[in-house]
């Protein structure tokens, strides 16, 4: 009997203390204001590169030493590019062309192909880094000492991204814009051919440059624009789903009221609403423990 009265004492301390937390905690809440923000999200896709290439041989075999070491260099028409030792006589060899020098190989030389690129579905082939030829070694049996790349021309790109409706609507109006990094500038790649393939987009692309530092591998990361946003952002506490429908508990004078919002999360835990609320506007931090009615602010 005793112990029963202890454990009844006991359910209605908590009772009451229940009461007066959710009362003190709807009495006076955490409000939160939302702030004006912009959200821009990124899709990295990759895409492989597409280019025009010559094999560069020497006149003979023997020790390569390359003018400049086993880098990439911007060479010049007739500019001396190695020369190759032989029985202590040095035997130059110039560049035929204007364009990017490459003391080095991938494997894929003579088989990197456009027509044989896009016609596979939904991936890309894989590619290996180029191995440079270090200096002063030994030239190769069929007497080839690195690859041209002439110069002026376009560096081309194949990818498949997600599909979204700004890429499909970027796409057909002839361009793609993108960046090298998530936080870098923007630049705008004109397509040459687009497919749609169920949920995925298929991109053969002009690059608007094209660097020395391509070179090394024939793919690179890019970032396409998935969309972008402005609105109101709120931690993402205060979004909630009452009957269905997405919303926050906005304040107004002592009277909270449920407004539904459209959004997107955010990193961070934030959210960004473009709809159903405005940057300025109070809502609750905590809309799990909201409900509409009359509040007491301080």
């Amino acid at each position: 009997m005793y112990g029963l009265l202890v454990l009844s004492t006991l359910l209605v301390a908590v009772a009451i203390y229940m009461a007066w937390w959710w009362h003190t905690t709807m009495s006076i809440p955490d409000l939160v204001t939302a702030r004006p923000s912009f959200y821009r999200q990124d899709v990295p896709v990759r895409a492989v590169l597409i280019w025009r290439e010559e094999l560069v041989r020497s006149s003979t075999r023997g020790s390569v030493q390359y003018r400049y070491g086993s880098n990439p260099a911007s060479i010049s028409k007739g500019e001396l590019i190695a020369t190759v030792m032989k029985g202590g006589k040095g035997n130059p060899v110039y560049s035929s062309k204007r364009g990017y020098f490459i003391p080095g190989l991938d494997g894929l030389e003579g088989s990197w192909r456009y027509s044989s690129i896009w016609t596979e579905s939904f991936s890309l082939p894989e590619v290996p880094d180029a191995v440079m030829f270090p200096d002063f070694a030994e030239s190769r049996s069929d007497r080839v000492i690195g690859k041209l790349i002439p110069q002026p021309q376009v560096l081309r790109a194949v990818f498949y991204s997600p599909l979204t409706e700004s890429l499909k609507s970027e796409a057909q109006s002839g361009f793609i814009e993108f960046r090298l990094d998530p936080l870098g500038s923007p630049f705008r790649g004109d397509v040459r051919v687009v497919e749609v393939m169920g949920q995925v987009l298929k991109v053969y692309m002009d690059m608007p440059f094209f660097p020395l530092s391509s070179l090394v591998r024939r793919d690179m990361t890019i970032y396409l624009k998935g969309g972008e946003w402005r609105g109101a952002e709120l931690p993402e506490s205060a979004v909630v789903i009452k009957n269905g429908k997405k919303g926050v508990f906005q304040v107004r004078g002592d009277r909270v009221f449920f407004r539904e919002v459209r959004g997107i999360p955010m990193p961070g835990d934030r959210f960004l609403v473009y709809g159903g609320l405005n940057p300025g506007n109070l809502v609750l931090l905590n809309g799990m423990i909201g409900k509409e009615g009359r509040i007491k602010l301080w």
